[in-house]
């Protein structure tokens, strides 16, 4: 197989992070809908994230990729006035490093360690996601002042529960992990590959 050039694989990065921001904040739309909508949207996008992580990480074959993405996910909770306390960005920090460890530790060119690494990313949405946890009410008084209507805030302060972040984790794991065996499908990652993938 042909080795890519610098500039596409360049270029193939910046596709996987656009795709990503699409992939992500399209399907945070579902919030609109109904409370039950924003928090599924935390699950459908681990499942949904996973193609444009992995396109990037079969680009970057050493250590970065994650800390791309976990970077990028810092920058939104700051630019977005996210950050009501430390919980978020701490979680966006940890699992960034576990995922670039579970990466390290299994091999870079290892198709168990592009599925496994992925799981601790798949939460990075959480970690804006968890102020439905940590500030509840602060964060429910928004999405009311901008979904609308006292129902929608009952209806999401029924999830701000600590069996609902147990639920929402269990299931945005178990996406994930079906969303990185699928992409590692399309993208033809062996078992053992020492090219670069298309």
């Amino acid at each position: 197989m042909k080795e890519e050039s610098k500039g596409k694989r360049i270029l193939m990065c910046v596709l996987g992070v656009v795709l990503y921001l699409v992939f992500v904040y399209g399907i945070e739309c579902l919030g609109y809908i109904s409370a039950f909508g924003w928090i599924a949207a935390i699950p459908l996008s681990a499942f949904l994230a996973a193609g444009p992580i992995m396109l990037v990480e079969t680009r970057i074959r050493k250590p970065g990729a994650y800390i791309l993405f976990g970077v990028l996910w810092l920058v939104l909770s700051f630019t977005t006035g996210m950050v009501w306390n430390a919980s978020g960005p701490v979680i966006i920090i940890v699992l960034t490093a576990a995922a670039e460890i579970i990466r390290r530790a299994l091999g870079y060119e290892k198709k168990k360690a592009y599925i496994l690494s992925y799981l601790p990313a798949s939460l990075f949405i959480l970690g804006q996601y968890i102020y439905v946890w940590t500030s509840t009410d602060r964060y429910i008084e928004e999405a009311i002042a901008e979904m609308g209507g006292e129902a929608y805030g009952i209806a999401l302060r029924g999830y701000a529960t600590a069996g609902g972040l147990i639920l929402v984790i269990l299931a945005s794991l178990a996406l994930g992990c079906v969303g990185a065996v699928l992409s590692a499908k399309v993208l033809k990652i062996e078992a053992n590959s020492n090219e670069v993938l298309r």
